[in-house]
C-alpha cells in the first residue's frame, strides 16, 4: 500500500498563502501552529486601531484641557489689561503670536510647548483670528529670533515652540509698554 498524501491550503490574515502536503497528522500539526493567528469562523477579530484611537482621543482632550487652563490663566492674570492694551488691541502679528508662549512660560506651564495650531486656538479665545498656516510662517520667519522649536520644521509635522531668552525679554517689554528691545 502507498502512503496517504493529503493537501491543505491556508490563508493567513495578512494574505500569506500556505500550501501543505503530507499525512493528515502532519497537516493537523501545522494547522494547530497557526490556529491562534486565525480567528474561528463567525468570530471577528477587532482591529487594534480602536485602542490607538482611544489613546489619541484621550491625548487630545488632555491637550484641550491644558489649553483651556492656559487661556483661563491669561484671562484672570493681573496683566490682562496690559495684554489687551499693548498686544491684543494692536496689529503686530509677532506680538500676538508670542503672547501664548509668554503666558505658558510665566504662569506655571514651563514644560508645555505650543504648536502653531495651539497658538491659533488660544488667540481665537481672545477674539483674534489668525490662520494656523500664517502663524507657522511667522514663527519660521519674522518671529524666528524669539522662539525655540522642539524639532526641525518639516511639512506636515507639528513643531512645539517655546520663547527664547531674547523672546521673553522682548514680549515682556511689549506687554509693559516698553517695546524697545
Amino acid at each position: 500500500m502507498g502512503k496517504i498524501v493529503a493537501k491543505a491550503s491556508l490563508t493567513l490574515p495578512d494574505g500569506t498563502k500556505i500550501l501543505i502536503e503530507g499525512n493528515p497528522n502532519e497537516i493537523q500539526k501545522i494547522i494547530s501552529l497557526y490556529s491562534p493567528v486565525i480567528p474561528p469562523q463567525g468570530e471577528k477579530k477587532l482591529p487594534e486601531k480602536q485602542d490607538s484611537q482611544e489613546k489619541k482621543h484621550d491625548e487630545k482632550s488632555t491637550e484641550q484641557s491644558n489649553l483651556a487652563k492656559i487661556v483661563n490663566t491669561a484671562k484672570t492674570s493681573q496683566e490682562i489689561e496690559l495684554i489687551e492694551k499693548n498686544v491684543l488691541d494692536r496689529s503686530s502679528l509677532v506680538d500676538r503670536i508670542l503672547l501664548p508662549l509668554y503666558i505658558t512660560q510665566n504662569y506655571g506651564f514651563e514644560d508645555k510647548v505650543l504648536t502653531s495650531g495651539d497658538i491659533a486656538k488660544f488667540l481665537s479665545q481672545f477674539g483674534v483670528s489668525i490662520a494656523q498656516p500664517n502663524i507657522a510662517k511667522t514663527l519660521a520667519s519674522t518671529a524666528k529670533k524669539y522662539v525655540i522649536g522642539d524639532k526641525i520644521r518639516k511639512k506636515g509635522h507639528a513643531v512645539g515652540y517655546r520663547l527664547s531668552r531674547r523672546g521673553k525679554k522682548y514680549i515682556t517689554a511689549v506687554i509693559h509698554g516698553k517695546p524697545n528691545e
